[in-house]
C-alpha cells in the first residue's frame, strides 16, 4: 500500500512540476512581446530593440518598410491589410474621438517610446503602420518567430517562440472586456476589466469545434501561401460571400423557414468590433421589400453600475455561433399571406450601428457593404 501510494505521490508531483514549468516557460515567452491584453502600451526602445547587423552592429530595421527588400509579399500584403490600417482607417478614427481612451490605442497603435505621452495619439511611435512587423516579430534586437529558419537562411538573430503560431497569440488584441466604472474616470491611474465582454473571438473559438483543430492563424494568416500576411479578415467581401449559404422551405400555407448558415468560420459572427451587424433582406420576385433579420450583439446603458463594473449590459444576442464542422445555421420563421416560389435575397455587413451610425461623418456606402444576394427557390 505504501509503495503504491509513494508512486502515486510522485507522479502527481511530477505531473504538477511539468505543467508548473509549462506555463512558466509559456508566460516567460510571451513577456518577449510586452503585451498586456491591452491594458498598457507596449514600449519600444528604438536604439536597444532595433534589428542590428549582426556583423557591426549597424541599424538595419526600423520600421515595415525596411523588411520590404528582402520580405516583398509579406510586405505587400501586410500593406493591404486590416493590421495596416487599425490605427489610420476611418472607422477606427470616427470611433476614437467619442471615447478617446488611451486604452484603445494599445492595440490600435501599441506602441510608446521613452518619455512619449501614452495618452496624445499623435505621440505614438509608428502609428501610422498599425499592428506592423515589428509590433510581432522584433524585441531587444532579435527576430521573434514560431521557428527558427533553417541555418542556411539566416540572417539575424532569432528568438524562437511556439506560441506565436497559436490562437492565444491573438488572444492579447481579440479577447477583452468592457472596462470598469472606475476605469472611465478621467485621472484614474489603475485601469480594470469589467466581467463584460466587448470582443469575444478568442472565447467564442474555444467553445467553437475547431478548437484544437485549427488556429486562429490557420484562416487569417494565410500562413505558407502567396497570401500569407494579408488578414481580410470581416472585410473581405468575396470571403464572406463564400462562407454564407441562404435557403428557404415552405412549411405550411403562410409560414416559411428561412435558414441562414455560415460555413468554415470557427468563431461566431459577426465577431470582434462590437459595432458589427449583419443583415439578411428577402424581396418578392419582384424586388418589393418583404422581411429583415439582423445579427448582433447589441448593448444597453446599465442602470446604477459598480465601480467593478461595465457601464453596459448585453441586450441583445443575435449572432451566430460556430457549433459544427460542418456548418452553423440559424432557423427563421417568416409569416407571410403570400404565395411565394422565390425570393430574392440581399446579405450586408455594417461595420457601424446604433450611436456610432448616427453621428458618423463617414459615407454608409463605406460602412455597409453588400456581400451576397441573389434569387432561390422555395423548397417544398
Amino acid at each position: 500500500m505504501r509503495s503504491f501510494l509513494c508512486d502515486y505521490l510522485f507522479k502527481v508531483v511530477l505531473i504538477s512540476s511539468v505543467l508548473t514549468f509549462n506555463v512558466c516557460q509559456k508566460n516567460q515567452d510571451m513577456s518577449h512581446f510586452r503585451f498586456s491584453n491591452g491594458v498598457s502600451p507596449v514600449l519600444y526602445d528604438v536604439g536597444r530593440d532595433s534589428i542590428t547587423n549582426p556583423d557591426n552592429e549597424h541599424q538595419l530595421l526600423t520600421d515595415s518598410k525596411s523588411c520590404a527588400s528582402c520580405h516583398e509579399r509579406v510586405y505587400q500584403n501586410w500593406l493591404r491589410s486590416r493590421h495596416r490600417v487599425s490605427y489610420t482607417n476611418e472607422i477606427y478614427q470616427q470611433s476614437h474621438k467619442q471615447e478617446p481612451m488611451s486604452w484603445c490605442l494599445n492595440c490600435h497603435a501599441p506602441f510608446v517610446t521613452l518619455n512619449s505621452d501614452h495618452d496624445n495619439p499623435l505621440d505614438r511611435f509608428q502609428k501610422e503602420d498599425g499592428i506592423s512587423c515589428i509590433t510581432c516579430h522584433v524585441r531587444n534586437g532579435k527576430i521573434l518567430t514560431s521557428k527558427i529558419p533553417k541555418k542556411e537562411l539566416l540572417s539575424h538573430r532569432y528568438q524562437e517562440i511556439p506560441q506565436m503560431e497559436t490562437s492565444e497569440f491573438c488572444a492579447n488584441c481579440h479577447q477583452f472586456s468592457f472596462p470598469t466604472v472606475k476605469s472611465m474616470v478621467k485621472g484614474n491611474a489603475e485601469f480594470h476589466y469589467s466581467k463584460l465582454p466587448m470582443q469575444d473571438t478568442y472565447e467564442e473559438w474555444k467553445r467553437s469545434p475547431y478548437y484544437n483543430k485549427k488556429q486562429c492563424q490557420s484562416c487569417h494568416l494565410f500562413p505558407r501561401s502567396k497570401f500569407t500576411h494579408s488578414f481580410p479578415g470581416g472585410h473581405s467581401l468575396d470571403d464572406l460571400s463564400s462562407a454564407f449559404v441562404i435557403s428557404i422551405e415552405k412549411k405550411s400555407e403562410n409560414a416559411y423557414l428561412v435558414e441562414i448558415e455560415t460555413k468554415n468560420i470557427g468563431h461566431s459572427f459577426p465577431t470582434g468590433d462590437l459595432f458589427r451587424t449583419v443583415r439578411l433582406r428577402v424581396y418578392s420576385p419582384e424586388k418589393k421589400f418583404e422581411k429583415e433579420w439582423v445579427f448582433r450583439k447589441a448593448f444597453s446603458v446599465r442602470q446604477n453600475p459598480k465601480s467593478d463594473e461595465a457601464s453596459k449590459v448585453l441586450s441583445e444576442d443575435t449572432v451566430i455561433e460556430s457549433n459544427s464542422l460542418n456548418g452553423n445555421k440559424k432557423s427563421l420563421i417568416w409569416m407571410s399571406d403570400k404565395r411565394i416560389e422565390s425570393i430574392y435575397y440581399e446579405l450586408f455587413i455594417e461595420y457601424q450601428n446604433g450611436i456610432n451610425q448616427l453621428v458618423s461623418k463617414i459615407d454608409s456606402e463605406d460602412t455597409i457593404k453588400k456581400f451576397q444576394s441573389g434569387t432561390i427557390k422555395v423548397s417544398k
